[in-house]
C-alpha cells in the first residue's frame, strides 16, 4: 500500500522472509546497503509488534526474523515505493544474498 503522511510517501505491506537464513547478519547488512541508495527511512515489524529501523544493524537483528515469518515493511520518504519494491526482494529472496 502507498499513501501519504506528513507530506512524505508512505509504502508498506507484509513479506514473507523468503532468505534461506532468515535475516541474518549478512542479510542484514545488505538490506541497510540497499536502503542507502533511496531517500527515505524503513522499518520492520514482526509478528509481535517489535520494530527495528532497517539502517540500523543490530535492530534488524535483535527481531530474531526467520525463513517463512510475516514481518511488515514500512518506508517512509520521496522514493518509499522503490525502496520497498527493492528491500521486498532482498527479504523475499528474490535477489541474492550470499551465505542467507
Amino acid at each position: 500500500m502507498t499513501d501519504s503522511e506528513n507530506g512524505d510517501l508512505v509504502a508498506s505491506g507484509y513479506i514473507i522472509v523468503g532468505l534461506r537464513r532468515g535475516v541474518c547478519a549478512t542479510a542484514g547488512r545488505r538490506l541497510r546497503d540497499v536502503l542507502q541508495g533511496f531517500t527515505c527511512a524503513a522499518t520492520l515489524e514482526n509478528e509481535a509488534g517489535a520494530i527495528a529501523r532497517v539502517h540500523v544493524l543490530l535492530d534488524t537483528l535483535l527481531l530474531e526474523v526467520s525463513t517463512g515469518e510475516r514481518i511488515r515493511l514500512r518506508c517512509q520518504g520521496p522514493e518509499a515505493p522503490a525502496a520497498f519494491r527493492a528491500l521486498a526482494s532482498v527479504l523475499e529472496g528474490r535477489e541474492e544474498v550470499e551465505n542467507a
